[in-house]
């Protein structure tokens, strides 16, 4: 590669090597093919792309790329704002609380962890729902709040918590 953008999660997709311990590569990997299948989904989709274009088409474009909602006999995908209402309840506080991106901490990247697998939301999404924060903070964010739990037992136990809710909700 003759190009290295340092806070890129790129490299990871295209290379094993490259690959990143704090990222989790294997959903979208697994949603385009691989590695070959990402690279051919790119290809596909920088064909598509025109600069003079605006944002708004380009990402409608873009959209047919992205793998579709749950099929049938699938999970279905949740809404951000019952993904929001689940972990502020197991925590006792308010969404505003979790949206503020001036709060830092193990809520926030609980609430990240859940966006990200029952809305399918990308952590630019993710990020833009928290406060208008970066995807490498959301990742950063989720990386955390993960080496939290491997200590904080109470932590994980109502991720679990939490989990076990979604996961009914989505059936």
């Amino acid at each position: 590669m003759g190009w290295k953008y340092s806070w890129s999660s790129l490299p990871g997709y295209l290379s094993e090597a490259e690959k990143e311990s704090f990222i989790n590569y294997d959903r979208l990997l697994t949603e385009t093919g691989g590695r070959d299948g990402y690279r051919r989904r790119l290809r596909e989709m920088a064909k598509t792309v025109n600069p003079k274009e605006g944002i708004e088409n380009l990402l409608a474009k873009i959209e047919r790329f992205v793998p579709k909602a749950a099929k049938r006999g699938e999970k279905k995908r949740l809404k951000p704002k019952r993904i929001l209402a689940v972990v502020a309840e197991a925590f006792g506080v308010k969404q505003e609380e979790i949206l503020n991106p001036n709060r830092k901490g193990k809520i926030r990247g609980v609430a990240a962890e859940f966006l990200l697998k029952f809305c399918g939301l990308t952590q630019n999404e993710i990020g833009r729902i928290l406060g208008n924060i970066g995807y490498s903070a959301v990742s950063h964010l989720r990386y955390r709040m993960r080496e939290k739990m491997k200590n904080d037992k109470r932590l994980a136990k109502t991720f679990e918590e939490i989990e076990r809710k979604l996961t009914a909700l989505s059936k």
